[in-house]
């Protein structure tokens, strides 16, 4: 979120750092926006959509999506997976939250504001290097899960 501040091009993205995706995703996202004759000036979002998972980890995703997208009253898919990649316009104009549930934010409010969405695939590998600072076990899963249905309830609100 600190270096989106500071942004110059009409087109901005991130992903997660700890090389669980593959760089040439992000050659992908290039192709996406040249082959999809995207307006670079125009609202649209290229997002990951995760592939070949371990069925715990599609089981949370799955049930975080279904409540999000109650509670939110918008079909919500794959709300973490990422590369993500934006128009910057139509970042800079998004109040942006700390922490994980930014994904939610960004996602819910570009279905919102009918943006172009285009998802594609990409397959997100164990981790290789270091340890996550939430990801240590079954629970601690469950309860990013409901911090992102909290989350959700607060977008809801305004």
């Amino acid at each position: 979120k600190f270096g989106l501040k500071f942004i110059n091009t009409d087109i901005v993205g991130w992903t997660h750092s700890d090389l669980q995706y593959e760089m040439k995703d992000l050659s992908k996202v290039l192709d996406i926006i040249n082959n999809e004759n995207l307006d670079r000036n125009k609202n649209f979002l290229v997002k990951g959509n995760r592939v070949k998972r371990k069925f715990s980890d599609k089981f949370i995703s799955f049930m975080m999506q279904l409540l999000c997208s109650f509670i939110l009253k918008k079909n919500l898919k794959e709300i973490n997976a990422q590369p993500v990649f934006i128009n910057s316009e139509q970042l800079k104009k998004f109040n942006l939250p700390d922490g994980l549930e930014m994904d939610l934010y960004v996602y819910y409010k570009c279905i919102k504001n009918n943006s172009k969405i285009i998802r594609m695939e990409v397959i997100q590998h164990e981790r290789n290097y270091g340890t996550s600072s939430w990801n240590s076990n079954f629970l601690s899963k469950i309860q990013l899960a409901f911090k992102f249905l909290k989350h959700a309830i607060d977008i809801k609100n305004g």
